[in-house]
């Protein structure tokens, strides 16, 4: 578990679980993000103590840092600066509209907006807005301002990496 891993999920908690951590993710990864997001409800609900949860985190990294208590902060530091803008590539799987992995960027429509399609949505062939040759495109597409989507976090990955 690295600082970015513990980062990226406790953004993803604060977008798409009230601050809370998913109860897919490990043991260790639930209570990281508790740690960092001081959420004491969580750790309670796991029957944890912040002094244990911290031991188990550390229990469970290859080299655990020296310092936890400043690697946890650090962490809490990086997630009060503001986040870069995300401009996935056509191609990736985002989270959008709460859910993780289930979402594939087909194509930007202009700068901010992308069409995204569900990975299982039928193909249909149409003819190209230049009158070129025939393309595939999913039949279920929606348009989306890329502020609504964030980079898709796989959680228990299944073969194809997402649980859904």
């Amino acid at each position: 578990m690295t600082p970015d891993d513990v980062l990226r999920r406790c953004l993803w908690a604060r977008q798409h679980n009230e601050g809370h951590p998913s109860g897919a993710w490990s043991t260790g990864e639930q209570l990281a993000v508790a740690i960092v997001l001081e959420d004491r409800a969580h750790l309670d609900a796991m029957d944890y103590t912040v002094e244990q949860a911290h031991q188990r985190v550390l229990g469970g990294m290859v080299s655990p840092p020296a310092d936890p208590v400043a690697w946890f902060e650090s962490i809490r530091v990086r997630l009060a600066l503001p986040v870069a803008p995300f401009y996935p590539a056509d191609g990736e799987t985002v989270t959008w509209q709460g859910r993780d992995g289930v979402w594939i960027v087909h194509e930007y429509e202009d700068d901010e907006h992308v069409w995204l399609h569900r990975p299982n949505a039928r193909m249909m062939p149409i003819l190209s807005n230049l009158g070129g040759p025939w393309q595939q495109v999913p039949e279920n597409r929606e348009l989306v301002h890329v502020a609504q989507l964030s980079a898709a976090t796989p959680v228990n990955p299944g073969k194809d990496g997402f649980t859904r």
